[in-house]
């Protein structure tokens, strides 16, 4: 006997996204979960809805891309029965994408794909090497008789940075694949800030201990630029438990630095800062693929960033500068940019958008994840996924 066909391609119809939490602390995940939802539904017709928690929905209306909000009163098994009764799912036309790890967006995702769902899980970086070290014994407990089974039945596996999907296949094999986050096509940057004497050093992201902030401020105050009134550092982000040892280690040790923590920021207000800074930092333990980073370098902003933030093709393609959670690295770094004049920025700051505006946009993004979502339902029609048969 031959091989088996490929499964024929399926319409969708929609995409269910599935988060723990829809506020501004997650917001990375969430965001990155529906950066696709327009170009996906301009191009292909594709609808799409996110489920969440209700009680993590905060004040203010995010902007969810035009995708519709399902807020959950729980997340037990009930909730799941009811929930998916009250949205109509059908596993003829309708596509699961668990985003992250350990909580009710996986077992969600299993309990689906047992009725016969396609399912496609995205851990976002959570099962890396540091992000397991945190709570280690519980997550290996629980990654071993939860968490893993569960995820070996989804039909794929996407990983959203090269090293991920190096690391992820050591364990779940051919079943993953590898789709990173993008952003939105936008015009050119304004040339304005390269004639501007201030020079800001952005960090942009949630207030957490595992983005290196205080590394980085001790790198800060170690390096030239902390010195030169032309350097301005601008922390901005919603507290993520590490806004404390933040404003403390200011007041003890950078009383005086130019150094603002202005909080979230977000539309018109993130892009006029944006258009203001120079330079973009994220000294991070850890991360699944940051679309900071992907939106700073659109901006033209030059990234200082740490191998945990899994964009390697900064250094191979000499876009930035290596910055890892560690003062020294943080400095060395920062020295760099205090020595670089106009011309070697501008260089940098054009390669850098010009290299997120070949290869991360989300309309381009969009198209291969349609083709993903076509391939996931065509498997559902003949019980087969990468690596194994579902059995009936």
């Amino acid at each position: 006997m031959g091989p088996e066909p490929l499964p024929e391609p399926a319409a969708v119809k929609r995409v269910i996204h599935i988060v723990d939490r829809l506020d501004r602390v997650n917001f990375g995940i969430w965001n990155a979960a529906l950066a696709t939802t327009r170009p996906l539904r301009e191009r292909h017709g594709l609808g799409a809805e996110i489920w969440y928690p209700a009680a993590t929905r905060e004040g203010e209306d995010p902007d969810l891309q035009g995708a519709v909000s399902r807020g959950l009163p729980d997340t037990g098994k009930p909730a799941l029965a009811a929930t998916a009764e009250a949205a109509g799912l059908d596993p003829e036309e309708d596509v699961i994408v668990s985003h992250g790890c350990w909580r009710y967006p996986t077992r969600w995702g299993y309990a689906l794909r047992l009725r016969g769902f396609a399912w496609l899980a995205v851990p976002h970086g959570m099962l890396e090497g540091w992000s397991v070290q945190q709570k280690r014994l519980r997550k290996a407990l629980y990654f071993r008789f939860y968490e893993g089974p569960r995820l070996r039945m989804a039909q794929r596996l996407r990983a959203v940075g090269r090293p991920e999907w190096e690391n992820l296949r050591k364990q779940f094999g051919d079943k993953v694949i590898w789709i990173p986050n993008g952003v939105p096509k936008r015009k050119a940057s304004s040339p304005e800030r390269a004639s501007r004497e201030e020079r800001i050093v952005l960090f942009l992201a949630r207030l957490h201990h595992k983005k290196g902030l205080l590394p980085l401020l001790e790198g800060w105050r170690r390096s030239r630029v902390s010195a030169d009134r032309r350097f301005r550092l601008v922390l901005a982000g919603p507290d993520d438990g590490e806004l404390a040892r933040v404003r403390s280690c200011i007041a003890e040790n950078l009383r005086g630095a130019s150094i603002e923590l202005p909080g979230p920021v977000y539309g018109e207000e993130k892009f006029r800062l944006l258009e203001r800074s120079r330079f973009y930092v994220l000294p991070s333990h850890s991360e699944g693929f940051p679309t900071s980073v992907l939106e700073a370098m659109q901006f033209g902003l030059v990234p200082l960033i740490s191998m945990g933030c899994n964009f390697p093709d900064v250094f191979e393609k000499d876009l930035g500068l290596r910055a890892e959670p560690d003062p020294e690295s943080i400095r060395r770094a920062l020295d760099r940019i205090g020595a670089m004049d106009d011309a070697e920025w501008q260089r940098r700051s054009r390669a850098a958008a010009a290299y997120i505006d070949a290869h991360y946009t989300n309309e381009r993004l969009g198209d291969e994840l349609h083709a993903l979502y076509r391939q996931l339902l065509g498997e559902c029609r003949t019980g087969t996924t990468a690596g194994n048969r579902i059995q009936g």
